[in-house]
């Protein structure tokens, strides 16, 4: 985990309102001096490293929540920590994933506030399960299958109704990906 301790140069001056994602409207970044960012961070890598046992996609999840709360740069810290969590996943041998700006408010800032306000990182790891086995499955479609098309032609052909298979696809119970978020199925895909 020390690769990651290039990343983290100390931040000069006074941190601002969260601005960009705002988890909790009525919160602001406490100023803090370079050192106790340093610290913090020090502390979560060590904890990612010798924590308790859990699976790859839980600590990496909660490695990424405590990385947003901790917030160590005055902009750029949630693009930095997705970049983190792809660069643990892809050390894992697990793909990147895509943390769709269209879908931020509703799953992704509600799993960051649920850790920042309780320390549950549980919903992020779901979120963050999701997202693998999506990225999995679009891999796995563009290897193997010949024709990838629109989940919703995919629907009618086997004569189910499009919700319904929006809904399989968004618990990733069905083998679907987002393409500049239009869900895609392998055309060959048989349910």
């Amino acid at each position: 985990m020390r690769e990651w301790a290039y990343i983290f140069t100390p931040v000069h001056g006074e941190f601002g309102p969260r601005t960009s994602g705002r988890l909790a409207e009525d919160r602001l970044n406490p100023t803090v001096e370079d050192a106790v960012v340093r610290d913090l961070v020090d502390r979560a890598l060590e904890q990612y490293v010798i924590g308790p046992p859990a699976n790859a996609i839980e600590r990496i999840a909660w490695f990424h929540c405590e990385f947003e709360v901790i917030h160590p740069f005055v902009d750029g810290n949630g693009r930095i920590g997705r970049v983190l969590m792809n660069h643990r996943l892809l050390g894992q041998g697990l793909p990147p994933v895509i943390v769709r700006a269209r879908n931020r408010r509703v799953e992704y800032y509600p799993a960051l506030d649920a850790y920042s306000r309780a320390n549950r990182h549980d919903e992020m790891t779901r979120l963050l399960a999701l997202l693998v086995l999506e990225a999995l499955h679009k891999r796995i479609s563009l290897l193997t299958s010949p024709e990838i098309i629109r989940l919703s032609e995919w629907a009618r052909n086997v004569g189910m109704r499009g919700n319904v298979a929006a809904n399989r696809a968004k618990r990733q119970t069905l083998p679907a990906f987002r393409v500049r978020d239009r869900w895609m199925i392998a055309a060959d895909h048989r349910d």
